[in-house]
């Protein structure tokens, strides 16, 4: 999971993409602008508490990959 988080926050280039796009899957404005805006990389970044919520391992599913072990 971490890997593909990894993955969608580097295709979210910009800080103002990640912030509306976290806002889509349920985050509240003021995390959102907090890992939006944050400036550590992307490993760091797919590890943290909000970007987890955001994309969990249905949020793939959903967009049609499939999960070995599921």
């Amino acid at each position: 999971m971490r890997r593909l988080r990894s993955l969608v926050w580097k295709q979210w280039k910009n800080p103002k993409t990640r912030v509306r796009n976290l806002e889509k899957l349920g985050i509240a404005h003021h995390d959102a602008m907090l890992c939006g805006n944050a400036r550590k990389k992307y490993w760091h970044m797919s590890k943290i508490k909000w970007v987890a919520i955001a994309m969990p391992e249905r949020y793939f599913i959903d967009k049609g990959l499939y999960l070995p072990g599921n």
